[in-house]
This record gives structure tokens, sequence and C-alpha cells, in this order.
């Protein structure tokens, strides 16, 4: 067309942050790319280029752990905005999905449960892992009387979800985990920071295993 004719041309434009088409006037990739720079932040401008980039991966991905986590991963915008801007969220979603494919997560514990859990709010003991429950029953079932499977998954999870008072002892490790002991029945659990139990018993030992617990793993003022 000519160099005359080219500088009057308007080229356009899909502004990275608004996702609004603007006119941008005769300038280059590399132009319109500072500009957009100085104006947002290298920071939001990079990670606006790696969703365009990655758009058919992350269509793909969303799929995928749409499978795992259902409805609180929600629709695509917002799981690639969760993907992209929120890395603490995104790291539980990876984490989520991979106890999902060992089949290691309990069918209650939801992702959104799992999450809150995770970032200590609300937090909840809700189930032993699907792959570790009948172990533990099966070794410790003798400890109860007339118990079930499901009944020694209640008490275990009453037990940790339980106020800590003069006879339910507890604390929470350095790393998360849950710690409680019934005094009076002799009762010890513990559970990981996700919510899902690790462990539920009566020592032979006590108080005194419980109190090599506090010493193991918790501070000095849970002794």
């Amino acid at each position: 067309m000519g160099e005359e004719v080219e500088k009057t041309l308007k080229r356009r434009a899909r502004n990275p942050i608004t996702g609004k088409t603007e006119i941008i006037g005769n300038v280059s990739y590399k132009q319109w790319y500072k500009q957009n720079v100085n104006k947002y932040g290298e920071n939001k401008i990079d990670t606006a280029v790696k969703m365009v980039k990655n758009k058919a991966l992350d269509q793909k991905q969303y799929l995928e752990y749409k499978s795992y986590i259902g409805k609180d991963v929600g629709l695509l915008d917002n799981f690639k905005d969760i993907k992209y801007n929120d890395k603490e969220t995104w790291e539980n979603i990876k984490k989520y999905v991979d106890l999902s494919r060992r089949k290691d997560v309990p069918t209650s514990l939801s992702f959104s449960k799992y999450d809150s859990n995770m970032k200590n709010i609300d937090w909840e003991a809700i189930d032993f892992s699907p792959k570790r429950i009948d172990t533990h029953f099966e070794k410790h079932v003798k400890e109860f009387e007339n118990i079930t499977k499901e009944m020694y998954t209640k008490q275990a999870r009453n037990l940790l979800n339980s106020e800590i008072t003069e006879d339910i002892l507890g604390f929470k490790s350095e790393n998360g985990f849950v710690f409680r002991y019934d005094k009076v029945k002799n009762e010890f659990a513990t559970s990981k920071p996700s919510g899902i139990i690790e462990t539920y018993f009566k020592p032979n030992k006590k108080l005194e295993y419980w109190e090599e617990q506090a010493k193991k793993y918790g501070n000095k003022k849970d002794v």
C-alpha cells in the first residue's frame, strides 16, 4: 500500500487487562507492550500474556481438574484467575487434585472445605482417607467396645473437633497437624492440616504417651 498510506492506518488491539478492543495507532508490538507495562505494571502484563499463550492448555487442565473438584472450581475464567493470580489457592487445588488421583480424599471432603482448612479458616476434621480407614480400624477396633467403623470415624472426628478443656488436651503443631487427647476416656487422635484424620486409638501409656507427643510436636506451653 505504500509508506504514506500505512501511516494513516489505525491498528486495533485487545487490552490485556480489560479485554476490550482499543485503537492503538500505528505502533509496533514492542511499543504497545511497553505502553501497557508502564500503565499496568510488568507483572500484570506478563500474566495476561501467559494466559493468552496457554489458552488451549488451560482449557484442557480446567476440564481435568473439574472432574475432581466439581462445582468448587467455578467457570473457566474463575479457574484461570486463580491459576495466575492466587498462588495459595492454586497450590491447594494442585494438592487436592493430586490426593484425589491417589484416592486419598474422603468423599465428604469438598475442595472448598479442604481449601479453608489449609488456610486455617473454620478448621474442621472431616474423615479418614478411604485408603487408610480399614487399616486403622482393624488395628484399633479391639480397644473400643461394640464399635462399628462408622462409629470409630465419628468418635475420632468429634474428639479432634472438640474444644480444649481441663479433660480434653490439645495443640496444633508447627506444620499444622491437630492433636487431641481425652484424659478421661484415654483416647488420642491426630489430623492433617487438610482435615483428613490420621489416627485414633487408646494409648497403652495413657497420659504419659500424650506428654511425649506434646513434648515432641507441640510448643513448650502445651507440655
